[in-house]
């Protein structure tokens, strides 16, 4: 009786360790394949056609939304097929939060619409967006405004969603072992990789072309075989850069000057 016991025993030992062996081996498929990043979610998919559309903002509550098209028109539309649009105008601004409001008049009625940075979570999804949002909308046969709260964020070209190895510094090739690389994560608005020795990491908002940076957060190793990471640390400080994608290819710059240029890994 003993063999037997024995003998089942390894079995289960043998498919327990198959199973591990089977799991790891997915996961570094992932990883090669580039997928330690969130998936593009159905959200972000909209998101992006948002972007394409020439849409600067979008924002939903529980059964409304709001575009914003800064050089177009603003239209708010409810799930019972109320639409109601306006032109764009421009915002005002607060001076001591980050808040913006705009406010539109037309024939039929007003609307005013206010953006907080503050995180906002979404209701339906239970996604966390950067800005909550209110509308205002009062038209001609109304006697007050009908008032409206929900989540939104700017839209950007979501393509940076990724992890970039840099080619290019300040019009300088670069070539070798242990180069610096990024990892742009729109979901939790960050940025992170490394210098080619020493890991960084920093916040990062995102809006339509451009990424503004907040200070990076550097390790202190000492690094006699990283000669990119001074230029390179100088290339991220605070502020905001612009960027373009094209064939895989990321091109960053400040005040239209080209200061990197990246390759997606795949």
């Amino acid at each position: 009786m003993k063999q037997p016991t024995l003998f089942f025993k390894s079995c289960i030992y043998m498919s327990f360790c198959w199973v591990i062996i089977s799991c790891n081996s997915t996961k570094v498929v992932q990883q090669k394949n580039g997928d330690s990043l969130p998936k593009t979610t159905t959200v972000q998919n909209n998101m992006q056609s948002k972007f394409r559309e020439g849409i600067e903002f979008y924002g939903t509550g529980a059964d409304w939304s709001i575009s914003l098209d800064v050089d177009s028109d603003f239209v708010f539309k409810r799930a019972d097929g109320f639409v109601f649009s306006t032109p764009a105008v421009q915002a005002v601004k607060a001076q001591d939060a980050n808040v913006s409001r705009y406010r539109a008049q037309v024939e039929s009625g007003e609307m005013i619409v206010q953006l907080y940075g503050q995180e906002c979570i979404n209701s339906a999804t239970g996604q966390k967006l950067p800005y909550k949002v209110t509308v205002e909308i009062k038209r001609g046969i109304d006697t007050a405004f009908q008032h409206f709260e929900g989540c939104g964020q700017f839209t950007f070209d979501e393509r940076i969603h990724d992890i970039w190895a840099l080619q290019k510094l300040n019009d300088q090739q670069v070539s070798g072992a242990n180069l610096p690389y990024m990892e742009f994560n729109s979901t939790e608005g960050k940025v992170f990789g490394k210098t080619g020795c020493n890991n960084f990491s920093s916040k990062a908002s995102f809006k339509g072309n451009t990424v503004t940076l907040g200070p990076a957060a550097v390790t202190r190793k000492f690094c006699p075989n990283a000669p990119f990471e001074s230029e390179f640390l100088k290339a991220l400080l605070p502020g905001e850069i612009g960027y373009t994608i094209d064939n895989k290819k990321l091109v960053l710059s400040r005040a239209g000057k080209e200061i990197m240029v990246f390759k997606k890994v795949d």
